[in-house]
């Protein structure tokens, strides 16, 4: 593989976790949002404040590498609408 096409695998790579990382904070915070435990409201805040640390060390990759353009990771996309279902029929958090 030619450095050039190694770069685009990296960058590609990049912009996908980019993306995945997009969808989990906007999933991280609805279920913030419905929780009443405060507990585990206080579990969720750590892991929120840990990924916004790694979303920093992603951007700076990006920058690293010239930037990415935006893309959708579908899958992910796919795992947070079956999730927000299933959340959806919960009777308690």
């Amino acid at each position: 593989m030619n450095t050039e096409d190694l770069k685009q695998l990296i960058k590609d790579g990049l912009a996908a976790q980019q993306a995945g990382s997009k969808v989990a904070a906007k999933a991280t915070a609805e279920i913030l949002d419905d929780a009443t435990d405060a507990e585990l409201k206080t579990l969720l805040q750590r892991g929120n404040d840990t990924s916004k640390q790694w979303e920093q060390r992603l951007e700076r990759a990006i920058q690293e590498a010239g930037g990415v353009d935006d893309q959708d990771n579908e899958i992910v996309e796919a795992h947070y609408e079956v999730s927000k279902e299933i959340r959806g029929q919960a009777s308690t958090d």
